[in-house]
């Protein structure tokens, strides 16, 4: 298996070169910029790819273009620079070593011993994590503990082939209650947002999105530009949203789980790819 994921990458790295001498195992990252958790996991694999060396472990990224935008080289290229990221990335725009190792889920990571043989798959950070703090423990390497995060989180993807359509967002019924009283995730959708692919675009200034959910914690994926194309707004004050990555947004965060509302209000056409809610 690794033989062939490594016929495939090798030369073909945004960035760096993949190196796998005998003896050392290797660490598979699969990830995306537009992603909350992999964005989250970079220091992690940046602290294992420059101890690693010396403790026979190589790390090589494999970037997963979860949408069109994603596909640019380009695009990657300055991701990786924002992001300082320290290990060679594969680009994998048709999802061949997604396919290969049978993923189902960002980010995820495999590993392979020194013959090759897969030992290990994770499918959280807080596994990446824990193999993290062991394997800093076992080369005598401190690991700081504040890289580590525990929110749980929520994706909804807009587009129409593989996320929520319009009609089904808006709610004309009022607030919903669970079980328990507490406030189940809703969208609001005011306006003449226009239904693509892989994204709704606001067709014109006063187009809104209303997000009413409870946690601690909101991100969007947008296009690119989006500071000149939108505003937030929590409880009639204007937020002061902050870039994760050229495309990923942390519009708010606090430290305890409330009901939150929060509007998305468009300036100009104004693209969303998906919402990530997260709770504490």
């Amino acid at each position: 298996m690794l033989d062939i994921l490594l016929e495939r990458m090798l030369g073909s790295t945004v960035n760096g070169r993949i190196y796998h001498p005998d003896g050392k195992s290797i660490l598979v990252a699969l990830w995306s910029y537009a992603n909350v958790e992999s964005i989250e996991a970079i220091p992690v694999l940046n602290f294992l790819s420059e101890i690693g060396p010396g403790n026979k472990l190589s790390v090589v990224g494999v970037h997963i273009a979860e949408y069109e935008f994603q596909k640019s080289g380009g695009s990657v290229i300055k991701e990786i620079e924002s992001l300082r990221i320290s290990f060679p990335v594969y680009q994998d725009n048709t999802n061949e070593i997604w396919g290969l190792l049978n993923a189902t889920g960002l980010p995820a990571y495999f590993i392979f011993d020194s013959s090759g043989t897969l030992v290990a798959e994770m499918s959280s950070n807080n596994d990446l994590f824990e193999y993290a703090m062991n394997f800093a423990a076992g080369a005598g390497a401190y690991f700081q503990e504040s890289m580590v995060g525990q929110v749980k989180r929520s994706q909804t993807y807009l587009g129409s082939l593989r996320g929520r359509k319009i009609e089904e967002m808006v709610d004309q019924t009022g607030i919903r209650k669970g079980n328990k009283g507490s406030l189940k995730s809703m969208i609001f959708v005011k306006g003449g947002w226009l239904q693509n692919a892989e994204s709704i675009v606001a067709t014109g200034d006063g187009d809104q999105i209303i997000l009413e959910f409870t946690g601690s914690e909101l991100f969007v994926v947008v296009n690119s530009g989006w500071t000149e194309l939108a505003t937030f707004e929590k409880g009639g004050n204007i937020l002061s949203p902050h870039p994760l990555s050229s495309n990923l947004i942390s519009v708010f965060s606090q430290e305890m789980d409330t009901i939150l509302k929060i509007k998305i209000r468009a300036k100009k056409n104004f693209e969303i790819n998906s919402i990530i809610s997260g709770s504490s």
